[in-house]
C-alpha cells in the first residue's frame, strides 16, 4: 500500500504545481486487497476503475427526448467512435469543475448507444444536470472475468491465483465460492440476492446457478454497488481479493432510492480506495440523508449499516449501525456519542436504509477525500 499511497501524493502535487502553468501528470493508479474469510462473507465492491476509454466534452445540452428516458450527447471535435463500442460495457461520467464543481458533477450513467460522435445514455429515472461544455469520460465497467480471471481459480483456497475458489461442479455440493450480486432493483428491506454466480473449473469459466454452460464473465459490476464474496464451509482457508486499477480523483454521484411507504435498502460501496469517515462522505446533514428526530429506534430516518470483513459468518448482521441526530453520526446503542470520526474500510460495502419519502430518489454527492 505504500506505493500507492506514494501515487497518490504525486499526482496530488503534481496538480498543485501546475497551478499558473502547464504541467502533465499520470492519474494515480494502485491496488486494494481485502481478506476473505474462510467460510464467510466478505461484502465488498470495486474500489478503482479501469482508465478512461475516451474524455471530451459535449457541445449543446443533452437532448433527454431521444428518447423519453434516454438523453443523447453530441461530443465536441472529431472524436470518430466506433459506432456501438460502448454500448452496455461502459457508462459516462461528467466533470464539471470549472470554475467550481457544480451540478452534474460526478453524474454517471450507462450508455446504451454509440455513433462516431454521440453517446446515448440511459437515465435510469434520474436526471441529468450536465450542460453544454460539460467534461465526460467513458469508462468501462469491472465485469467478472475481468475482476476474477477463471484462468487462475483453483478448488484450493491456498492456491487459488484470485479471492475465488473454483467449485468443482454445478451441483449444491460442488460448489466452493460464490458470488453474489444484491437485488439493486428490488423493493423494501432485506432483500434476497438476485443473482449467484461460481467459476465452474472443468470449464474455467464463470456460471450462473441454473445454468451450467453459458459463460457469464462478461457481466458488469456497477462502480457505486457492494457484492458478496461467499465461500462455502468446503473452503477452510481464506482467500485474498485485489483490485488493481485507476483511483477516481472526481466528485461520484449516488442515487439513492425510496419508497413513498415503507423503508428501502440500497447497497452501496464507494469508488475510493482509501479509508473515509462518516464525516468525511458529505451525507450526514444532507438532503439526501434524512436527519433522525432522536436517538430512540421510533425516532430513526435513514439509517447506515456497516459490515465486519474481519468476522466470520454467512448472512452476517451489520456491525454497527448509524443515524445522523444533532449535527452529528451517532450509532445505535451509544447514547448521543459523537461517532463522526468512525471509519468505513476502504472497497468494503455499505447498506443505507431510506426512510419512507413521497419526494422521490435522493442524490447523493459523494466528494472526492484527495
Amino acid at each position: 500500500m505504500n506505493k500507492f499511497l506514494y501515487s497518490i501524493c504525486a499526482a496530488i502535487l503534481a496538480c498543485c504545481m501546475a497551478h499558473g502553468q502547464t504541467t502533465a501528470y499520470t492519474t494515480p493508479v494502485g491496488y486494494v486487497t481485502t481478506e476473505c474469510k474462510a467460510n464467510s462473507d466478505t461484502i465488498v465492491g470495486v474500489p478503482l476503475r479501469q482508465s478512461a476509454a475516451f474524455a471530451g466534452t459535449i457541445t449543446v445540452n443533452p437532448n433527454i427526448n431521444n428518447p423519453s428516458g434516454f438523453a443523447l450527447l453530441s461530443l465536441s471535435g472529431t472524436p470518430n467512435l466506433s459506432v456501438n463500442a460502448f454500448v452496455n460495457t461502459h457508462y459516462v461520467k461528467f466533470t464539471i469543475t470549472s470554475p467550481t464543481p457544480a451540478a452534474g458533477d460526478g453524474q454517471w450513467f450507462i450508455i446504451t448507444a454509440n455513433t462516431a460522435d454521440t453517446i446515448t445514455v440511459d437515465l435510469n429515472g434520474g436526471t441529468i444536470n450536465a450542460v453544454a461544455g460539460a467534461g465526460i469520460e467513458v469508462i468501462k465497467f469491472w465485469t467478472l472475468g475481468e475482476l476474477f480471471d477463471p484462468a487462475v481459480s483453483t478448488t484450493i483456497a491456498t492456491t487459488t491465483g484470485n479471492a475465488i475458489v473454483s467449485s468443482t461442479s454445478p451441483n449444491a455440493f460442488g460448489r466452493r465460492t460464490t458470488l453474489l450480486i444484491p437485488n439493486y432493483l428490488g423493493t423494501g428491506i432485506n432483500l434476497s440476492s438476485a443473482y449467484s454466480y461460481y467459476i465452474l473449473d472443468s470449464a474455467k469459466q464463470w456460471r450462473t446457478q441454473g445454468d451450467a454452460t453459458t459463460n457469464m464473465g462478461s457481466f458488469v459490476l456497477w462502480p457505486d454497488s457492494y457484492f458478496i464474496i461467499r465461500h462455502a464451509s468446503s473452503v477452510t482457508a481464506s482467500t485474498r481479493y485485489t483490485v488493481s486499477g485507476q483511483v477516481e480523483l472526481g466528485d461520484f454521484h449516488i442515487q439513492l432510492n425510496t419508497l413513498n411507504s415503507g423503508a428501502q435498502d440500497n447497497f452501496i460501496a464507494l469508488p475510493r480506495p482509501v479509508d473515509l469517515t462518516l464525516a468525511s462522505l458529505n451525507l450526514g446533514g444532507t438532503d439526501a440523508f434524512m436527519l433522525s428526530e432522536s436517538t430512540n429506534a421510533f425516532g430513526r430516518r435513514d439509517q447506515l449499516f456497516v459490515f465486519d470483513n474481519s468476522a466470520v459468518g454467512i448472512n452476517k448482521s451489520s456491525s454497527a449501525t448509524y443515524f445522523y441526530h444533532g449535527g452529528m453520526w451517532k450509532k445505535a446503542g451509544d447514547g448521543n456519542v459523537n461517532h463522526n470520526n468512525d471509519v468505513i474500510s476502504a472497497g468494503a460495502g455499505i447498506r443505507i436504509r431510506k426512510y419512507q419519502t413521497n419526494t422521490g430518489t435522493a442524490s447523493w454527492d459523494e466528494k472526492s477525500p484527495y
